[in-house]
């Protein structure tokens, strides 16, 4: 699992009102079969497509965009994000301020196309900072969580992860509360709120206004180009609203009403909540496939060139077993 591992479920389960105990961190074993592959899946999709995506921004290197290399920062977080621990909470905040990026850039180019672009030193500067921003936000996962050992009812010992907050503990903190409003205000309302303004602007510009005079079929071509990564990039942004809304959510509100946690599905709740978190770094390479053509080309050269490798391989494994059976 991964962004907030240790926050999400010591948070979950310690809001219960049985108290500390192990049993509250064992779910039966056909729970954990079904969890382990809906979530095993996701990581598996998510970083298998993320992964291609990198393999083709690095393939076309000569082709490379500002929007291109913050697609590429976005798709290396995507892929931490489905993976890793602590370090997701830096990617989550390194992929949302690279969506932001990109945002500005489609905005200078489309809104003030005579304005000098960003140059590839500052491209590349500006990725760097959402990265450094990222741990920044999410420091106090290192500074504030442990591991102690818990006991069930029938003496079997468990590993827990447990945050200990200057104020007291998670769920019982004032500084807790106000880090996760803090940080939904800064990792989700803020660029969601700043990109909704750009796109809308950006969308006004291409679909609202009327080119004075007959175009070429080149400039045609470019306002197509545009239209087309604009759209994918909306599309992008409406699905990382949704995805991460419910997530935010959850912790706010348990913080003011603690007793839902006490309702008898909330695990399977706060699982789904988790799952379809997560599941915004799956979705991101469907999209670019989806949508943007030299991705889905990229997607397509990928899979030949493997299946062409494959077919070379299981070839030469065939002659030489021939050869080693005369």
């Amino acid at each position: 699992m991964n962004n907030f591992t240790e926050h999400s479920f010591t948070s979950f389960f310690y809001n219960h009102k049985e108290g500390v105990g192990g049993d509250q961190f064992i779910l039966p074993m056909w729970r954990q079969i079904f969890w382990s592959m809906l979530y095993g899946g996701l990581v598996i999709v998510a970083t298998g497509g993320n992964l291609i995506v990198i393999w083709i921004i690095f393939s076309q290197k000569w082709m490379l965009t500002v929007t291109d290399y913050f697609l590429l920062n976005l798709s290396v977080a995507d892929t931490i994000l489905s993976t890793l621990n602590f370090m997701a909470t830096v990617a989550l905040c390194a992929s949302v301020l690279s969506l932001m990026c990109i945002s500005f850039d489609r905005y200078m180019v489309i809104i003030t196309p005579l304005k000098k672009r960003i140059s590839r030193g500052l491209t590349v500067l500006l990725a760097m900072t959402t990265w450094f921003l990222g741990i920044i936000m999410g420091s106090p996962f290192l500074m504030f969580f442990n591991t102690y050992k818990v006991h069930n009812k029938e003496g079997e010992e468990t590993v827990i992860c447990y945050s200990i907050w200057p104020d007291g503990k998670t769920n019982d903190s004032i500084i807790e509360h106000l880090y996760n409003v803090g940080f939904f205000f800064l990792a989700y309302v803020v660029p969601v709120g700043s990109m909704t303004y750009t796109y809308g602007k950006i969308g006004i510009k291409l679909w609202g206004s009327q080119t004075i005079g007959e175009c070429t079929e080149r400039q045609m071509q470019i306002i197509r180009s545009k239209k087309q990564a604009v759209k994918m990039m909306m599309v992008i942004v409406i699905v990382f609203a949704v995805c991460w809304l419910p997530y935010h959510l959850y912790f706010i509100v348990t913080a003011y009403f603690p007793q839902i946690t006490n309702f008898a599905y909330i695990r399977e709740t706060y699982l789904i909540i988790y799952w379809l978190a997560m599941s915004n770094s799956m979705f991101n390479p469907m999209i670019y496939c989806w949508m943007y053509t030299r991705f889905r080309r990229g997607f397509k050269q990928f899979f030949s060139s493997l299946r062409i490798r494959v077919s070379r391989s299981a070839k030469y494994r065939h002659t030489m077993r021939r050869r080693s059976s005369v």
